[in-house]
């Protein structure tokens, strides 16, 4: 049977409503239905609703669906469940994504286990889930198994500190993530930051696959970061890395410069909205400029920046021809004069931008260049 008649036969025995879009799907490439969209906002799919589009691509035994996007829904358990039925069989699925659902451990677990079996599926899309400790250790065993999957996102799912050891111990020997977002994990304190860091350093050490590590709200401190700067200035392949949201100060600009200086191939740094201050930011823009530079996005906003961190930039932008985005907004240096003066006489180098969130103006009669946000 198709698709669709699947999914009407379905629908009708449980009394549920059907969904336009997939009425007309035969043998479906994909299946997405994301609930952040205008016709979705205030009627997203439940998870009785969800396990009728996964049970309904088993029944129908089709082999051409490669995307299953549910994102932004109620979806939990038991379309996780049902999920993870089509997953161990199916081998032409590529994508799933389940960000900002309901799915609990258990149904992180049944999908963790079906990714032990399937050699298909590359990423794999969890964040905002409540995944916690339990569904998060599940998947670091998985990743010991799993020798394909490419991304793997589990930002904002409660996951700790066993979780994140296990994660680290698996990615010193997998042969083939390529991108890895760990947001806001709930770690206790510092004493855990700091083990969970030294893992991390030693995973980034010895991986040699990874190229993409974002490492948001961890609330990690300039000691946590130190440790982890060993790993990332021995590490070869990462060329993108957020550190956004954290505990920085002025002195992890140091641990930011050894690693700028020893990973030319990092072409996106996001460090916004730690306080690195004036000190910090002018060392990292030093040792961007001291080598050449193959930087291309730049994210430096609410970092605490003012007129010297600013001359220092302005005095870096002509030295890396390759940066194509420099964000810089939300600090007292769009207030400041002088700042903005210095910025200004970088204007050519600023305009070959391709992404900037600020731009100058001068108001009416004056000839002093002043700064609006974009």
């Amino acid at each position: 049977m198709r698709f669709h008649e699947e999914y009407r036969f379905f629908c009708t025995e449980k009394g549920l409503p059907l969904r336009g879009p997939l009425l007309e799907l035969d043998d479906p490439p994909a299946i997405i239905l994301r609930g952040n969209c205008s016709e979705r906002f205030t009627d997203r799919l439940t998870d009785a609703e969800g396990a009728v589009i996964a049970r309904s691509l088993m029944t129908c035994k089709t082999t051409a669906c490669q995307q299953i996007d549910l994102s932004y829904n109620a979806v939990g358990d038991l379309t996780a469940e049902k999920l993870a039925e089509y997953i161990r069989i199916c081998s032409s699925i590529l994508h799933v994504a389940l960000a900002f659902n309901e799915i609990s451990a258990k149904g992180c677990r049944q999908l963790a286990d079906a990714m032990i079996i399937n050699s298909s599926l590359l990423t794999l899309d969890l964040e905002g889930n409540h995944v916690g400790e339990e569904g998060g250790v599940a998947l670091a065993t998985m990743l010991e198994a799993n020798n394909q999957l490419k991304s793997l996102n589990l930002g904002s799912c409660g996951i700790k500190t066993g979780t994140l050891i296990g994660i680290a111990h698996a990615l010193q020997l997998q042969p083939s993530l390529l991108t890895l977002n760990l947001d806001k994990p709930l770690l206790p304190g510092n004493q855990e930051g700091l083990s969970v860091a030294t893992h991390m350093s030693e995973m980034l050490r010895r991986n040699t696959t990874l190229t993409e590590l974002k490492l948001r709200r961890w609330r990690m401190n300039d000691e946590q970061l130190e440790q982890l700067s060993a790993g990332l200035a021995a590490n070869s392949t990462l060329t993108s890395l957020d550190l956004s949201c954290n505990c920085f100060s002025s002195l992890s600009g140091a641990h930011l410069a050894r690693v700028l200086r020893a990973c030319p191939q990092l072409t996106s740094l996001d460090v916004g909205s730690n306080r690195l201050n004036d000190d910090g930011i002018i060392m990292i823009v030093e040792a961007l400029g001291s080598s050449p530079c193959s930087m291309r996005r730049l994210d430096l906003r609410k970092t605490g920046v003012s007129a010297r961190a600013v001359a220092a930039i302005a005095a870096f932008l002509p030295k890396c021809p390759t940066l194509q985005s420099l964000k810089l907004w939300g600090d007292e240096w769009v207030r400041e004069p002088a700042a903005v003066r210095t910025l200004h006489s970088a204007k050519p180098s600023v305009d070959a931008l391709s992404e900037v969130d600020f731009e100058f103006y001068f108001p009416r009669g004056e000839d002093t260049p002043q700064v609006v946000q974009r």
